[in-house]
């Protein structure tokens, strides 16, 4: 199926005249927080929930050029400061090729923790119409022992796919990510490509994460008068549950999303994804051609198929105040019945998420002091289906919140930065209800929700009541930022706590780290 979307794409590339290059953001948090201040101050315009950022898109780009950009008279300080390790600039011709690195070594009172990349960037632009970027790397990592047992058991690394080999506690595995991107003209953007991608304003989003491994989607998205609309196509791979084992099928989604600037002050966008399995006891299914309309509601076409795929709904908003202040939110909606709701019964198929946070640059006047508070509520059952090619995740992993469902969650962040130097401080408290080998309380959503406990008295953190603490404290030096390459050391602390197991580490950790991808595990 990746192969379709990357043939149409190319067919689609040739029928163009007018095409222009484009690049995009990295997915990491580090990378992102040096455009927030530009795009959630500068660009009122700019539609700030759909991530990555396209960074044509953003007014002020050449800010970031007279942020980092450190002015030296030797050439070799310039060099490692400022450029791009191997470049071409030739007419209309342009390429960068940049080392991938993350070598980050983590000690705590027990043991001590390697993380280890090696690969290669690659970024092209011919004639102004054709831009392309790509990285590789080969990965060698050791995790403490409540995820390598995890790992051990799914043969899959957070946050990325299945490891290749392993000796004692050490992983090999790949990783990989590039796209291609065009310009129909100046209000319509063609992708695609291997990546992953990020729907709304906080740290967390409800809708759409970076939580999960990379994988193949063709994305068009239109940009004109106060309006973005977002169409994603995607081809994930999971386990059935149907099997009990670990090997790897085909689902697919397909995805809208509609970001309207209402005021220069006040945002609000619309959600809707449906997913469904590559093929079933029946035969090979495939992408559904039913679900390429790039402007249908899905649950009608749902309903017109008689499929048991899952559409899953949202909304959100941001509301700007005070100049630098930002008050956010998203609402989930699964499946719900309103009449259920008002009996307040605890209907298992009411289900539902919330978010709202506040975002603040130049907190308490300090320049360049940015403040983040959030809270998360999902309800039992959430993203969960009949079968795990239906539900709302991806290699074993949630697409959305990264501990599942039938939690609450307060997140706390702190960032300070001064040209290259960046201070971090980030706490966060989450309370589920983990499920048992023998009960389903609905915090799982790779299990089946025809196993559930109950129908009704479904209350929010209900099982196995679990709290979860991680806090972290890191300063970071950026080297080279064309490269985002970055020194840092800090300190992190983990709490797990629950009636059955209790787990408490500390974590001194220094390296030196290429940012394209969020790696912590949560």
């Amino acid at each position: 199926m990746a192969g379709r979307f990357i043939y149409i794409f190319i067919i689609i590339f040739f029928l163009n005249n007018y095409l222009f290059s484009q690049e995009f953001t990295y997915l990491n948090t580090d990378n992102i927080y040096k455009y927030e201040q530009i795009v959630y101050t500068d660009t009122p315009a700019f539609h700030t929930s759909i991530k990555p950022y396209l960074l044509n898109e953003i007014i002020n780009i050449n800010l970031i050029d007279s942020i980092y950009c450190k002015h030296t008279n030797s050439k070799l300080l310039n060099y490692l400061f400022n450029k791009n390790i191997a470049e071409i600039n030739y007419k209309n011709f342009r390429l960068s090729l940049n080392p991938v690195i993350n070598l980050v070594f983590e000690e705590d009172r027990n043991d001590n923790f390697y993380n280890g990349s090696y690969g290669l960037a690659l970024n092209t632009n011919i004639k102004n119409k054709f831009a392309l970027a790509c990285d590789f790397a080969y990965n060698k990592c050791s995790y403490p022992y409540d995820i390598d047992d995890k790992i051990s058991y799914t043969g899959i690394i957070p946050r990325f796919g299945k490891y290749e080999k392993h000796i004692g506690n050490i992983y090999d595995f790949y990783t990989y990510s590039g796209y291609l991107s065009y310009n129909c003209n100046s209000y319509i953007n063609l992708q695609a490509g291997i990546g992953k991608n990020f729907l709304g304003d906080g740290y967390r989003s409800l809708l759409l994460s970076d939580n999960s491994n990379v994988y193949p989607f063709f994305k068009t998205t239109v940009n004109f008068w106060k309006i973005k609309y977002l169409v994603l196509f995607s081809a994930l791979k999971d386990i059935n549950s149907d099997y009990h084992t670990f090997k790897l099928y085909e689902k697919y989604s397909a995805t809208h999303y509609l970001s309207w600037n209402v005021f220069k002050f006040f945002n609000f966008n619309l959600f809707e994804t449906v997913i469904w399995r590559g093929g079933d006891s029946t035969g090979y299914r495939g992408f559904d051609v039913n679900y390429l309309n790039p402007v249908v509601i899905y649950r009608p076409v749902e309903y017109n198929l008689g499929s048991p795929d899952n559409v899953i709904l949202g909304l959100g908003f941001k509301f700007k105040f005070l100049k630098s202040y930002n008050l956010y939110g998203q609402l989930l909606l699964d499946e719900f019945k309103l009449s259920e709701i008002k009996k307040r019964n605890g209907w298992w198929a009411n289900k539902y998420g919330y978010q709202v946070g506040i975002k603040c640059f130049n907190f308490l006047t300090i320049k360049n002091l940015l403040f983040q508070s959030e809270y998360n509520y999902i309800r039992p059952y959430t993203y969960s289906h009949i079968n795990t090619l239906e539900n709302y995740g991806s290699y074993y992993q949630p697409l959305a919140h990264p501990l599942g469902a039938n939690l609450e969650e307060v997140i706390c962040l702190l960032r300070y930065s001064y040209k290259r130097i960046s201070i971090n401080i980030k706490g966060i408290y989450s309370i589920y209800g983990a499920d048992t080998m023998n009960s389903d309380f609905g915090q799982n959503i790779y299990l089946s929700y025809t196993k559930r406990n109950k129908e009704y008295e479904n209350i929010i953190c209900q099982g196995v009541k679990t709290e979860l603490i991680n806090s972290e404290f890191k300063i970071a030096y950026l080297i080279n930022y064309k490269l985002n390459l970055q020194l840092e050391i800090g300190y992190r602390k983990r709490m797990f706590s629950n009636k059955i197991d209790k787990l408490n580490t500390d974590f001194v950790f220094i390296g030196i780290r290429t940012g394209l991808y969020n790696t912590e595990i949560e």
